[in-house]
């Protein structure tokens, strides 16, 4: 038997490789199973999506969860009263665009020499490395740009008091994407780490090393989530409601609070 607290960490193609192992042949054949249930789960799951496509995604999901019923115990929390009446679970996903500082900064990375290089044709082995690099730049950014700067030029942890540093699992590019990429033999590529003559890459260190750093209302109008988080932080409290906050950076936990 399998134990997992994340039997879906990524995709429902995660859940297959699980199973396979547990009971071999119960989702089928891979390709099968990917055309079946993962591509149609990804599809409804776009922000784009159409009606038919969620729907295809519910029934997709319903299915699956039917074929692996009986295969998979799962721990749970049980109220034995539930005084006012049933509790549901509401799901809301709130699909956010990037501020104006973001997206500048955005567009002037995806010109830099690191980016162009990544997405070029060609058999180099490196590619796929210099790519995930610069998707983790990028996931950076979204959350907010000065977890751009380097960790001993991040000047507003000392501004607002933030006692840890931004260590390798403080620091949002240092997941486990992140520390796939340090160790391996791309950290060494010399193109990788050339900048010279990059007149874009000039000009992204000097729009992240510009950001402000010792003033919070400009920090958070920095950053798109920091500022429907506030708002929605707000709403709540007003609605004498209690907040859960969960991140995967503790970085931005910091930076939040």
């Amino acid at each position: 038997f399998l134990l997992t607290g994340t039997p879906i960490q990524n995709t429902p193609s995660d859940l297959w490789a699980l199973m396979e192992i547990a009971v071999p042949g119960l989702l089928g054949e891979f390709a099968t199973f990917k055309n079946t249930f993962a591509e149609v789960i990804k599809r409804g799951n776009r922000r784009e999506a159409t009606e038919t496509q969620e729907r295809n995604k519910d029934r997709a999901v319903e299915e699956l969860n039917a074929l692996i019923y009986d295969y998979v115990l799962r721990r749970e929390k049980y109220v034995d009263e539930i005084t006012e009446g049933d509790v549901s679970k509401l799901e809301v996903i709130v699909w956010i665009g990037l501020s104006e500082e973001q997206l500048g900064i955005y567009r002037e990375y995806i010109t830099t020499r690191q980016v162009r290089r990544a997405c070029s044709k060609g058999q180099d082995q490196q590619k796929g490395m210099h790519a995930l690099r610069c998707i983790s730049k990028l996931r950076s950014l979204c959350n907010h740009p000065l977890f751009l700067l380097p960790s001993e030029e991040q000047e507003w942890r000392a501004a607002f008091g933030v006692t840890c540093d931004a260590s390798p699992q403080d620091n949002p590019e240092q997941d486990d994407l992140q520390l796939a990429l340090d160790n391996s033999d791309s950290s060494e590529d010399p193109d990788w780490i050339d900048n010279e003559d990059d007149g874009a890459m000039d000009n992204y260190n000097r729009m992240i090393r510009a950001l402000p750093q010792d003033d919070g209302r400009k920090i958070e109008a920095l950053s798109s989530k920091l500022q429907v988080l506030h708002c929605l932080l707000r709403r709540l409290r007003d609605g004498g409601h209690r907040v859960l906050l969960f991140c995967p950076w503790t970085s931005m936990l910091d930076l939040v609070q």
